[in-house]
Parts: C-alpha cells; structure tokens; sequence
C-alpha cells in the first residue's frame, strides 16, 4: 500500500513539476534564439563591424539579465514563503535598491562610458557607445516591472509566461526585419526596447489580479520613464 501511495505521489509529483517548469523552459528558449536570429539579419545587411558592435552590447545585456536571474533567485522567498499582502513592503525596498544601483550605473555610462571607450579602443569601437545607451534604455524600461513576472509563478501562470514570450519573440523578430532598412542595426535593439516594453505591461495586469500594487517605489518609475525620454 505505501509503495503504491509513495509512486502515486512521486507521479503527480513529476507531473506537477514538469507543467510549472516547461513553459518557463520554452520561455528561456526563445529569449536565446532571438538575438541569434537579430546577429544573422546584421550579418545579411551590414558588416563585421556592425555586428561586433550589436554582439558586444547584446552581451552586457545578457550579462545584465543573468545577474538579474541570480538577484530574483535570492529575493525569491520573500514571494514563495509569505502570503502576498505581507511580502510587498520587503519587496519594494529591495528592488528599489537594486534600480538605483542600475540608475547609477546607467548616469556613470552616460557621463564617461563614450571617453572610456575610446580610450580602451584607441577610437576603433566609439560607435558602440550608442548601442550601450540604447542597450541601458532597455534595462531601465524594465526596472518599474521588477518581481511582476514572479508573482505571476508564485499563482501558477507559467502558462501565461510562456504565450507573451512567444508573442514577444515573434514581435522582436518581425520588428526588427522592419526596422534594419530604416534605423540600421540599432532599430534591432529599438524592436527589443518595444517588444520588452509590451510585455512587461501585459504581465503587469495579469499580476494586478494577485497583487494591485507596484513592487517598486514612484521614484524608480519617474526616473524610468525621464531616462528613456532622454535618450529617444
């Protein structure tokens, strides 16, 4: 009888853990293929310099979303183990920290990041410095939206994730095709501004159903919103 309870659990188990993982799986998938599809549009109509420089910031960018994927992963029990009402005070305050960090980063890169690069390039990549802003404009736009896809787990909506990723990609990839003629390579990172932009509202209204607050202080999302407007 036990073996029989014990497998039936392990089963549902399995199961259970498999339906939450997967569609955040297929989520990790397509935000990996994306960029790999964006460097092959640039190899097609600009040259190799162009690309480097898309491929250089698209990696602080990745090196941004990994720190992010560590930072979510140590703040993560204030949402797993609490009920949703007490956790948000802790919340806001810790992501409130960690988007000033990102703003003072950010001034830094727009104050000395052009003479840095020239210094360290001897001139050869100053053009880069504009993919970087753009590249920081897409890391700000998101700081309002920090911890909303995590509330959307904590419910059981990976489901949910996973279709707006779809729909995402599917947008960048589209966007981007019609932007390269226009804008050049930077209009492949203006779709990824766009299509981050998008997303993030619609899972900030899906997590309005569980949580109508925002998880940071208005601080974050005036000084979000005055950076982007700056730079466009």
């Amino acid at each position: 009888i036990f073996y029989h309870i014990e497998k039936k659990f392990i089963t549902s188990l399995n199961f259970r853990l498999v339906r939450q993982v997967f569609p955040l799986y297929i989520a990790s998938v397509l935000n990996n293929i994306t960029p790999r599809f964006n460097s092959f549009l640039i190899s097609i109509y600009f040259n190799i310099s162009i690309l480097a420089y898309h491929n250089i910031s698209y990696s602080a960018l990745n090196f941004y979303n990994e720190l992010l994927e560590h930072f979510y992963n140590a703040t993560d029990s204030f949402i797993y183990d609490s009920k949703t009402n007490a956790i948000h005070k802790n919340l806001v305050f810790i992501y409130t920290m960690w988007s000033y960090l990102v703003f003072i980063l950010s001034s830094f890169y727009m104050l000395f990041g052009n003479t840095f690069i020239n210094a360290i390039s001897n001139g050869l990549f100053h053009d880069s410095y504009n993919f970087g802003v753009l590249i920081f404009a897409i890391i700000m736009i998101k700081l309002p939206f920090l911890g909303n896809q995590q509330i959307l787990i904590k419910n059981g909506k990976e489901k949910a994730i996973m279709t707006i990723s779809i729909f995402r990609a599917f947008f960048i990839v589209i966007f981007s095709y019609a932007l390269i003629p226009i804008l050049g390579a930077k209009g492949i990172l203006i779709s990824i501004w766009t299509g981050n932009l998008g997303s993030d509202i619609i899972i900030y209204f899906l997590k309005n159903k569980y949580l109508k607050k925002w998880m940071v202080k208005m601080s974050v999302i005036c000084f979000s919103v005055a950076n982007n407007l700056s730079i466009f």
